[in-house]
């Protein structure tokens, strides 16, 4: 990115995969089962808010001793 530009809050499905460390199909399956936050822009485009996906991301983290203890 370069100076001039300026870092944007929402992205698409590479963004979201980039920031989750997953593939783009993943999200692509995610967002069709509807796990993840997302904003329909139109039938064909989809945008995530980074921040809200993150702070999805975060809420996920299973306890130390897993889940149901």
């Amino acid at each position: 990115m370069s100076q001039n530009e300026t870092p944007t809050r929402f992205g698409d499905k590479n963004a979201a995969a980039a920031l989750l460390s997953v593939s783009p199909r993943t999200i692509e399956g995610w967002t069709q089962k509807r796990l993840i936050p997302f904003i329909p822009i139109s039938h064909r485009c989809v945008r995530y808010d980074l921040e809200e996906l993150a702070r999805w991301a975060l809420q996920q983290v299973v306890p130390i001793g897993g889940v149901g203890r």
